[in-house]
């Protein structure tokens, strides 16, 4: 199944981005929660 134009690359570099900010939003809720609870 290989298509004529595939941007796999950006499509690829989009979902990593889309993840790193998911990750980055998680850990600054559990920081910003963790520095309320203390």
């Amino acid at each position: 199944m290989t298509g004529p134009d595939r941007p796999s690359g950006a499509k690829t570099l989009a979902i990593i981005l889309l993840v790193m900010m998911a990750v980055l939003a998680g850990i600054a809720a559990i920081a910003i929660w963790a520095a309320n609870g203390s």
